[in-house]
Formats: C-alpha cells, structure tokens, sequence
C-alpha cells in the first residue's frame, strides 16, 4: 500500500469501508489518497454500519473503492461522478 500524490476528489472521506469485489465477506478498510485496501475476511456484513459510524454514503465509499483500486485520478473516484452515472 502506498500514499499517492494525485489529487483526490472533493467530498471524500479520510476513511470508508467497503465489500471486496467478488468476495462479499470481506471487507475492505479504505484510506484516502492509497493505493489498495485492507481487507478484513469475514467482517463483509458489519461495512453499512461502519460507513454509518463514520458519516460515510454508500457513495463515497463506492467511489473510495474506485479510486483504491484504479487511481484517485479516474472520474469513479470522484462521488459527484458516481451519483451522475448512476442518474443517466
């Protein structure tokens, strides 16, 4: 895991969790700005309430997965985006 140095969309939180893709008993603890996740096997059921605790929307997280995975440079990593996708 790694801290980059790309700028990373507005509205995100320092921290999210998310579901591994493809492995929905995992989840994935999230920070902003690096590169992969955390994974946590077997803790894939207690994300929602996480992000809850933590005020994070189920978008931000989205889009923090995004982002983990593909670069915080790519229009997924940025929640205005995802929510525009998802309205078209």
């Amino acid at each position: 895991m790694k801290h980059t140095k790309e700028k990373t969309a507005e509205g995100l939180p320092d921290v999210a969790w998310a579901r591994v893709p493809g492995d929905e008993t995992t989840a994935a603890k999230i920070i902003r700005g690096m590169s992969g996740y955390f994974p946590f096997p077997g803790r894939g059921h207690k994300v929602d309430m996480l992000n809850e605790c933590l005020g994070v929307t189920q978008t931000q997280a989205e889009a923090m997965l995004i982002g983990s995975m593909f670069g915080w440079g790519v229009p997924g990593a940025n929640p205005g985006e995802v929510i525009r996708k998802a309205t078209e």
